[in-house]
């Protein structure tokens, strides 16, 4: 997948687990409330729908996600240390 654009639907199912590691199968609102966006926008982020910029750097600072690996799905999940799923912004 080297020098190849990631799906969105790809990069929805890759956040989607990280969310699912940290906040739990029901988590969906925490981690919504967490990024400042409305519970059902991020449902849709999870379904397909395309992660504005701006999001997607916030959910990397509070999950602590690896993007190599959210491009990819190669390596490590997460940098360095885990996320608790809380941040102070």
């Amino acid at each position: 997948m080297q020098g190849q654009l990631i799906s969105h639907v790809v990069l929805a199912r890759r956040v989607q687990e990280i969310r699912r590691d940290i906040y739990g199968e029901s988590g969906a609102p925490m981690l919504a409330e967490d990024l400042d966006v409305p519970a059902r926008t991020w449902v849709n982020y999870e379904s397909g729908v395309i992660i504005p910029a701006t999001v997607l750097l916030h959910f990397l600072e509070v999950t602590r996600a690896n993007p190599g690996w959210l491009s990819t799905g190669e390596g490590d999940r997460y940098g360095t240390g885990q996320a608790t799923g809380t941040t102070s912004c």
